[in-house]
């Protein structure tokens, strides 16, 4: 952007993301930063009637639904967060495409923790690939034993992907999804990124 004062520039990249949610489960994550708190009914302000939302929280799940509107306003889809989402099957193709707006996580901003034990977690940055490889997920020997769940809408159930000096099947990773691990490590490990948009 010129100006009479010179040249201004600015670390801040907005984007958006197109994605269309298969009809049943499928876990989903937000890797853009609304700026506003990034509460579900903002994130994914429209939904098909009937579509549910489960978020892992350590014992259990907190769960809303959408009729016209999320009925639960304190439930979060913030980066580096994750959840399920249930889309009816009656629901029609078009109202399926859910667009994610927000600023990309950028330098420490798009480091993320990996809790201790089993959590719901996902990339801070908006891309996809192999979890390790591209990802940067934390692989070193610290995390021997611990396990990636994956799970798959067509099969309904998860691939399993465990960690013994790195993983056994380095596991793709979709922008905007979520997975569950189990951090058998004993403590919160850093996953860093420090990520930069060129």
């Amino acid at each position: 952007m010129g100006s009479a004062y010179g040249q201004v520039y600015s670390d801040n990249v907005v984007g958006y993301i197109n994605i269309i949610a298969p009809k049943g489960l499928s876990m989903v994550a937000n890797p853009l930063d609304n700026k506003a708190g990034n509460k579900l009914k903002d994130v994914i302000a429209k939904a098909p009637d009937g579509t549910l939302f489960h978020k892992f929280n350590g014992n259990g799940y907190d769960t809303t639904q959408y009729f016209a509107g999320w009925d639960n306003d304190a439930i979060t889809l913030a980066p580096g967060e994750g959840g399920f989402l249930f889309i009816p099957s009656d629901a029609a193709d078009a109202d399926r495409k859910i667009t994610l707006v927000g600023e990309v996580q950028q330098k420490a901003a798009s480091n993320n923790t990996v809790g201790n034990g089993l959590s719901v977690t996902s990339s801070k940055v908006p891309q996809a690939g192999k979890l390790g490889a591209d990802l940067k997920f934390p692989t070193g020997a610290v995390m021997d034993g611990s396990i990636v769940y994956k799970f798959v809408n067509a099969k309904g159930d998860y691939d399993v992907f465990q960690l013994f000096g790195g993983f056994d099947t380095d596991p793709q990773i979709e922008v905007a999804e979520s997975f569950f691990i189990l951090n058998a490590s004993g403590a919160s490990q850093a996953w860093n990124r420090d990520f930069i948009v060129l």
